[in-house]
């Protein structure tokens, strides 16, 4: 028996409202790491905080979507299907983001297949969202997906090659939980931000997390800051 309009209802404001809550969670466990010495343990403890509660909103990103596309007309689908692709980004980045730390003493291509499986997921959904948000003309899709791809192939380039520096963990680990926290950032504000501002005011907005984090993941990237226990 499918579910009433009513019902369906209830249940997308449920999984909406937790999936906020842990967008929030993310948000806030994500200042300590930005600021604290690197590798400290406020930063590891912050760094699973975050990690945990972006995986919660992720998935339920995944679960809403549909549910909200079954309750809208397809003139509204992209929203929808925008909210689910970055919250795949998200999760793509901050797993990554993980596991690469485990690679401190790989010296050729990684052997687990495993470790390649988000990040080619995101290419596929990348080249997907890009398609569909040509035909529908939806702009903001369309510019994530270039952020999709520049989180996706480096990864799968870093995994398949040979290290080409000596902290290469280092740097994959500081671009993939900056990417993520921006992927979390623009979902938060895209959700958020109609309420404040209006017209060009509100794209501007959902833009502001890519403009202020992207040069700082460049500048550490480049040089990066001191790790304890590097």
């Amino acid at each position: 028996m499918f579910m009433t309009p009513a019902r369906l209802e209830t249940v997308v404001e449920w999984l909406r409202g937790i999936h906020i809550a842990a967008g929030v969670v993310a948000l806030c466990s994500f200042a300590p790491p930005l600021v604290v010495r690197k590798g400290n343990a406020l930063h590891r403890r912050a760094g699973w905080v975050f990690v945990i509660a972006m995986g919660v909103a992720s998935v339920l990103s995944w679960a809403i979507a549909p549910l909200r596309m079954l309750q809208r007309p397809e003139a509204q689908w992209p929203s929808s299907l925008f909210l689910a692709y970055v919250g795949l980004m998200s999760f793509t980045a901050a797993v990554y983001g993980v596991r690469i730390l485990g690679q401190k003493a790989r010296t050729s291509t990684h052997p687990l297949v495993v470790d390649y499986v988000p990040a080619i997921a995101l290419v596929l959904a990348t080249v997907l969202m890009a398609a569909y948000s040509c035909r529908v003309g939806f702009t903001l899709g369309l510019l994530f997906s270039g952020l999709g791809l520049l989180t996706a192939v480096p990864q799968l380039k870093t995994l398949s090659r040979a290290p080409q520096t000596r902290r290469f963990w280092l740097e994959g680990h500081i671009g993939a939980m900056l990417i993520a926290c921006i992927a979390t950032l623009t979902a938060f504000l895209v959700n958020t931000a109609g309420r404040f501002t209006t017209g060009s005011a509100t794209t501007v907005m959902w833009f502001v997390p890519t403009v202020v984090l992207v040069p700082l993941m460049i500048r550490w990237q480049r040089k990066p800051p001191p790790v304890v226990d590097g």
